[in-house]
């Protein structure tokens, strides 16, 4: 990987996190699937992480990064309310 594709992924995740961590909050407290999408969210992030280590395409390493910054956003914000509400 090069400096600037390294840059690249450093400087998407912010925005992907932003995102995710207002979109997926929202839509769990409409529907009142707190518990599950906070599961399903660590689960699926800490996967897509995991997966990271056995390539070196960009591609392939920006697809598993960017999916997992876009689930493993709303877990902080979903385990904050969790801890709040009890």
């Amino acid at each position: 990987i090069s400096v600037a594709q390294l840059g690249l992924l450093g400087a998407v995740r912010p925005w992907l996190s932003a995102a995710a961590s207002i979109a997926v909050p929202a839509w769990t407290d409409r529907n009142g699937h707190h518990r599950n999408v906070l599961a399903g969210c660590l689960a699926a992030s800490v996967m897509l992480r995991a997966c990271c280590w056995g390539t070196n395409d960009f591609g392939v390493i920006f697809a598993l990064l960017a999916s997992s910054e876009l689930l493993g956003a709303p877990v902080n914000v979903l385990a904050d309310a969790a801890v709040l509400a009890n």
